[in-house]
């Protein structure tokens, strides 16, 4: 996954199908703008964009874009 912002405080955080504790959280990483796992559950996962909370107050916004790519799976998947 690969995210690009105008507005550096932008970040992304990726959910897991259950839950809302995130598997990556952008702005904790040293590469924000990429994410890449192997995911290890089927089902929906979710990607939430947002500003830090003080770009957000300033009422700034962002454009951005946002790459996905899904690649493999399990042989058995392919069958």
């Amino acid at each position: 996954m690969f995210f690009k912002a105008s507005n550096s405080a932008a970040y992304f955080n990726v959910l897991p199908p259950e839950g809302d504790e995130a598997l990556f959280v952008g702005a904790g990483v040293a590469r924000p703008s990429h994410f890449r796992a192997q995911l290890d559950r089927d089902g929906d996962y979710r990607v939430r964009v947002y500003l830090m909370r003080s770009a957000a107050r300033r009422h700034e916004s962002a454009d951005y874009r946002l790459k996905i790519k899904l690649a493999g799976g399990p042989p058995e998947a392919a069958q």
